[in-house]
C-alpha cells in the first residue's frame, strides 16, 4: 500500500478505488441475502438502492469530515513523516469518497445516518429492531 500512495496522484488513487469496488460488486451482491449484515465502503449507494428495491434494509452510515480527519491524523501522529504524508493522501481519498457517497445517496433517495448523532443512531436501532 505504501507504493500505492507514494506513486499515484489523487485522481489515480480515486480511480483505482472505484475499480476495486466494481471488482468487489459480484461478491457483495452474492452476500446480500436475507438476515445478513455487511458493511464497507464497497457498498456504494447505487448498490444499496438496488438492494433496497429487492426488499433489503439498507443504511448509509457517515461521519463528519472533521471527525474522520481527526481520527486518521491521530493514528498517524507518531509515525515517520513519509507515513504522515501517506495518511494525508488517504484522508483526501476518504473525504472524497464520503462526499461522492453522500451525493449518490441523495440521487437515490437514501438518507444517510450520522454516527455522531445519538438521536439518529437511536432511531436507526429502533428501525432495525436492535
Amino acid at each position: 500500500m505504501a507504493q500505492f500512495y507514494d506513486r499515484m496522484d489523487d485522481a489515480a488513487i480515486w480511480w483505482f478505488s472505484q475499480v476495486h469496488h466494481a471488482n468487489l460488486r459480484p461478491l457483495v451482491e452474492a452476500a446480500l441475502v436475507p438476515g445478513t449484515v455487511i458493511e464497507g465502503s464497497a457498498l456504494r449507494p447505487d448498490l444499496l438502492a438496488q438492494a433496497a428495491a429487492r426488499g433489503a434494509e439498507t443504511v448509509l452510515l457517515t461521519a463528519p469530515e472533521a471527525l474522520l480527519a481527526a481520527r486518521i491524523r491521530a493514528g498517524a501522529a507518531d509515525l515517520p513523516e513519509r507515513w504522515r504524508v501517506r495518511a494525508e493522501t488517504f484522508l483526501r481519498r476518504t473525504l472524497r469518497d464520503r462526499r461522492e457517497a453522500l451525493d449518490a445517496a441523495a440521487r437515490h433517495g437514501i438518507v444517510p445516518v450520522d454516527v455522531t448523532d445519538g438521536g439518529a443512531m437511536a432511531a436507526l436501532q429502533a428501525r432495525l429492531g436492535l
